[in-house]
């Protein structure tokens, strides 16, 4: 197989800057995850996955998440998730779809932290204001009840105590606890302050019923008690602002995350004189740590924690509470980490943020990143292959080639949405885009709706199609697919349903209407369309009939798809899931077919790691490959496993230990599935087809064999199938990212 793999767009990390893991007795376990730009995603926290996700927009900045549960008589464990943030409105959002639901304006301005009390809904503001909301009994309830006046000064933080009492921070060095039945101002805490300037406080957090604990722009944490409002315990174990605090719901666990990478961990001793100590710290992130909140189970209990920031990475975390006498030094964390293994990392890519589709038939692939589309061009190789050097040195499976031989890429076009005259759609980050085999049309939508553009290469025009019907103009999409002569099938953002559009006659030749959840996967053959919403529903309709056809037996029990494909003779539908189950669903006899691995196996593939795409080669009938942002395998559906190993790895190795060929450049090769090494910061990935695409780069080069010995000269590679994935490189990652913080090494002498 010959990957060709290219490395053409700049790339950002999408900082996360907020946090909010759903209550333990909500109905779904979820995480909601504020980032940069504004988008919101939900996280199954079960799987690790992504579940669902909405776009950002350079207006909207997320700075805090509340869960309130649902008051409908009917809502059995549902919730309600609301955000606010910079852009000085209060958003609640609809589940599982992520469609703003209901917003208002916090009428303070910016809105620094959220909070609820009963009913209530408290946001601190950048007025000096807590202003006061009340969020009714269902769904979409959210009216402005009153406003309570705390100073002049910026308000950062807030949090609940009790029933009756909320404690406040700002930027002045003041901390102030506050009646909500009386509305007035009980207590006032002064924090120190570093030559005299005002010291910052960025995070409050309750510690059950018994404390109060603050982390503030000097790097302290603080332990309060809320009756007499005075120090009982002050940490110094940061180097620099101490952005977030979590504690469990007993408060008997402090976590405290800074922006000099570190995650402390404080926990309370019980006995005869209890008191809070500083137990361990974590230094798993590179950068700033903006967000970190601790994941209890129904009896609440915690063991694990999850924590985000400027790298755009989610790590999950094992809550440990052991002594460390050395935790507060990096090195000797560090050192930890590599014995007991690093966090969970939930990959900073997504597809939310930057995808690319390909144009086979005019070697074209379209980028979208943010609020842009990026159009480049693949020239085929100059020179023929054929005609390389036999005496080039070369490895087992691999081949040096000539820059001459390699398709050069060339930017084309870049392309924003613009929405009607008078509509402000600047800065929306848009939310699917396609373009047909043979580029003469693309498409893309944002939150305002989608349009339809016809591109002539020769000439580098774009035109704008505005013959669009109303409904399709207007109409947002979450996937879009163009497939057959002319055909556009639309995966609409707020229907759920699934449009077919006639790119030629601009008008909707059909509509289905089965789904029941957001549809988050398309994929097309000759005469089939298959669709998969976040609930796990998975529906084929005959192109040719315009009929709901069938429905794949995949319950939300079993996960939900994370990636959906027909294979290359179009007679099964392979749908991955969240889970790791793979399924081979035959379409004309409506069943689930035998294959020999129907699911992935661990030892090849960690259980949060995401398969994003799957690609099966026409060429390559026997095999099916899955791609995600840091792995490539293949399946072999011939059922032939690995060859058995010797007596001695018998002896040595365990058998649910992968074997790795070190002749074949690393490949870890379980049963019937087999990984490739070296695959990482994967945005996208085709299959490729010769009779469109092209021949193969290496096509005729002389390849070594795993002996190491070269081929006869007459024996030159035939590549049956052709890979295109689009990457980052570990440059371009690094160069991406701020400056990290230098953090100080302390030497005690004796």
């Amino acid at each position: 197989m010959e990957v060709l793999r290219t490395r053409l767009c700049e790339w950002q990390p999408v900082e996360i800057d907020a946090l909010a893991l759903a209550p333990a007795s909500a109905a779904e376990p979820r995480l909601a995850v504020g980032r940069a730009g504004g988008s919101v995603e939900l996280w199954d926290t079960t799987t690790w996955h992504l579940h669902s996700s909405a776009p950002g927009c350079k207006r909207r900045s997320v700075r805090g998440f509340v869960w309130v549960a649902s008051a409908d008589a009917d809502a059995d464990g549902q919730q309600r998730l609301l955000s606010a943030g910079l852009h000085t409105e209060i958003t609640e959002w609809e589940l599982p779809s992520l469609r703003p639901l209901a917003s208002m304006s916090s009428g303070g301005g910016a809105v620094w932290a959220l909070c609820v009390a009963g009913g209530r809904l408290l946001a601190a503001c950048d007025d000096g204001s807590i202003r006061i909301f009340s969020l009714g009994g269902s769904a979409g309830e959210l009216s402005y009840e009153r406003r309570l006046n705390v100073g002049r000064h910026r308000l950062l933080s807030a949090a609940i105590f009790g029933d009756d009492h909320v404690f406040v921070g700002g930027s002045n060095s003041l901390i102030t606890k506050w009646s909500l039945s009386t509305y007035t101002c009980e207590a006032k805490m002064k924090v120190e302050k570093a030559q005299g300037a005002e010291t910052l406080i960025w995070a409050l957090v309750s510690l059950g019923k018994l404390e109060v604990a603050s982390g503030d722009s000097l790097g302290l944490v603080h332990i309060w008690d809320p009756i007499a409002c005075t120090v009982l315990h002050r940490f110094a174990q940061h180097q620099a602002d101490v952005l977030a605090l979590s504690a469990t719901p007993d408060g008997d666990v402090l976590l405290s995350a800074s922006i000099d990478t570190k995650i402390s961990t404080f926990v309370r001793q019980h006995g005869g004189e209890e008191r809070w100590v500083f137990r361990n710290a974590e230094f798993a992130h590179t950068h700033d740590i903006r967000a970190v909140a601790v994941k209890t189970s129904a009896d609440g209990t915690a063991s694990s924690y999850v924590s985000g920031g400027v790298t755009g990475k989610l790590l999950i975390h094992k809550l440990r509470l052991e002594s460390s006498a050395a935790g507060a030094d990096a090195t000797a964390a560090l050192g930890r980490i590599a014995r007991q293994g690093r966090p969970r990392e939930c990959s900073g890519f997504s597809p939310a943020f930057h995808t690319a589709c390909v144009a086979e038939d005019a070697r074209l692939l379209l980028g979208q990143r943010g609020a842009n589309l990026e159009l480049w061009y693949l020239q085929p190789p100059k020179d023929s292959a054929a005609e390389a050097a036999e005496d080039v040195p070369v490895q087992a499976g691999k081949v040096f080639v000539g820059a001459a031989c390699m398709p050069e890429p060339q930017l084309l076009l870049r392309v924003s949405l613009t929405g009607s005259p008078g509509e402000d759609t600047a800065g929306l980050g848009l939310t699917a885009s396609a373009i047909s085999s043979d580029g003469h049309l693309f498409a893309a939508s944002d939150s305002q709706g989608l349009r339809l553009f016809h591109l002539r290469i020769e000439d580098l025009e774009v035109r704008r199609e505005t013959g669009l019907p109303d409904e399709v103009r207007s109409t947002a999409a979450r996937s879009l697919l163009f497939y057959g002569a002319g055909l556009l099938a639309v995966a609409t953002w707020h229907s759920n349903e699934v449009w077919l559009l006639n790119t030629t006659q601009l008008s909707i030749e059909a509509k289905f209407p089965q789904h029941r959840a957001p549809v988050s996967h398309l994929a097309a053959t000759a005469e089939w369309l298959a669709s998969a919403d976040v609930a796990g529903a998975t529906h084929i309709f005959n192109l040719d009939s315009l009929q709901h056809h069938a429905r794949v037996p995949v319950g939300e029990e079993m996960g939900f798809p994370t990636a959906i494909s027909f294979d290359s003779r179009g007679r099964h539908l392979i749908t991955v899931l969240s889970t790791h189950e793979v399924l081979f669903f035959d379409v004309e006899a409506q069943t689930i077919a035998a294959v020999t691995s129907p699911r992935i196996p661990p030892a090849i593939l960690p259980p949060d790691a995401r398969v994003c795409g799957i690609v099966a080669p026409s060429e390559r009938p026997d095999r099916v490959l899955f791609w995600g942002h840091t792995f490539i395998l293949a399946l072999d559906l011939t059922g032939k496993e690995t060859p058995p190993l010797t007596k001695r790895a018998r002896h040595d190795e365990q058998p649910s230990q992968p074997e790795k060929s070190h002749l074949d450049g690393g490949i870890t090769k379980v049963g019937v599935w087999t990984r490739y090494p070296r695959m990482q910061h994967i945005l996208a990935a085709f299959g490729l087809d010769r009779a469109r695409w092209g021949r193969p780069v290496l096509e005729g080069h002389v390849l070594n064999t795993e002996s190491g010995k070269r081929v006869r000269s007459g024996d030159r590679a035939a590549e049956k199938a052709m890979l295109l994935t689009l990457e980052v490189t570990d440059e371009a990652i690094e160069k991406a990212m701020p400056q990290a913080f230098e953090r100080k090494s302390w030497k005690t002498t004796t």
